[in-house]
């Protein structure tokens, strides 16, 4: 009696880390590449001309942004539970970069920028310039702290992701010996996203992290592959 009251507490502590484990694999992917479909683009007509009309839709997006980048961030960890070596090293690493970089990026270039345009409604048009100039230097001209991909914070933080997420997959392939196809897609969001997160890139980039994240989770291992990280925590090029 002991010892099956004890197995199953210990069956359902794996159910529910699985399942808090595939709520953040396909749920957070999902969500934001379906958000970001609705991801306003800035216009050739300036900034705050583009974004004026629609600046709470801005502001909300972005903010919902913040959480969901960080999940993402865990989403490419639980990829790599369990696993050591250089790849999930390497890949541990590009999150933390992603993580401090990107979402410092996003603050700066989508938050920031768009209190300063919400704020700025109903003022006069002889000082709109001035508003356009602090937006514009905020969004493209800062080589720091910039929204732009020339900024060293949205470099580090791209590349933070795309390294992060292809070492992801590198370590899954040899620890795994998984087939190429989560691997390609991996590279695939990678690459994509890093891209940029707004449309069509942004959706396409998360619809090849989900579309990873579901083969590697349900799809069934061949003979003699490794069963998956969560459960028996392999190293690389483990047998």
């Amino acid at each position: 009696m002991l010892v099956d009251y004890v197995r199953r507490g210990q069956e359902e502590q794996v159910r529910t880390r699985t399942l808090l484990r595939r709520l953040v694999l396909f749920g957070v992917p999902l969500i934001l590449g379906i958000l970001e479909i609705f991801h306003p683009v800035v216009g050739m007509s300036g900034i705050v001309a583009t974004l004026s009309p629609q600046v709470t839709w801005w502001l909300t997006l972005h903010l919902l942004q913040l959480p969901l980048f960080g999940l993402l961030a865990v989403a490419v960890l639980l990829l790599t539970a369990g696993l050591h070596g250089w790849a999930a090293t390497i890949s541990r690493i590009g999150v933390w970069f992603f993580v401090v970089f990107y979402l410092a990026g996003d603050v700066i270039a989508g938050i920031a920028t768009g209190v300063i345009i919400w704020a700025a409604q109903g003022v006069p048009p002889s000082q709109q310039a001035g508003i356009e100039h602090a937006v514009h230097a905020l969004f493209y001209d800062s080589p720091l702290v910039g929204g732009t991909l020339l900024s060293v914070n949205s470099v580090l933080g791209v590349l933070g992701w795309v390294v992060g997420v292809i070492a992801a997959g590198i370590a899954l392939y040899r620890a795994h010996r998984m087939s190429w196809m989560p691997l390609v897609l991996l590279v695939l969001a990678a690459i994509v996203f890093g891209y940029g997160h707004n449309s069509p890139t942004g959706p396409l980039g998360m619809l090849c992290f989900f579309a990873a994240a579901l083969w590697i989770e349900l799809v069934p291992q061949a003979p003699g592959q490794s069963v998956p990280a969560a459960v028996t925590a392999p190293r690389e090029g483990a047998t």
